[in-house]
């Protein structure tokens, strides 16, 4: 490449250009890696954890709904004798 001030106007408008063109690849690349990135960083897990609910739903008889229910009935359960009514809950 010879020196900017050696170059013709022509010359240096043809520079510029590559340079946009090359700066053009560059946030092409840039924004399907950011893409990239969401998607594995915050799409995969959150279908990753509504597939495992279902799998475990599914096998288990695990609902996250009983999960939440049971655990309200024990937070309700303050008095000592409560605790019979926790050991019924359980079985």
């Amino acid at each position: 490449m010879t020196k900017i001030e050696d170059m013709t106007l022509e010359e240096k408008v043809d520079e510029l250009l590559k340079y946009q063109k090359r700066i053009h690849h560059i946030a092409i690349i840039r924004a399907v890696f950011s893409i990239l990135i969401f998607l594995i960083l915050v799409v995969l897990p959150i279908l990753g954890f509504y597939y495992m609910a279902d799998y475990l739903r599914e096998t288990i008889g695990l609902s996250l709904t009983d999960v939440g229910e049971t655990l309200k009935r024990v937070k309700s359960i303050t008095e000592i004798n409560g605790l019979d009514g926790l050991k019924n809950l359980l079985q």
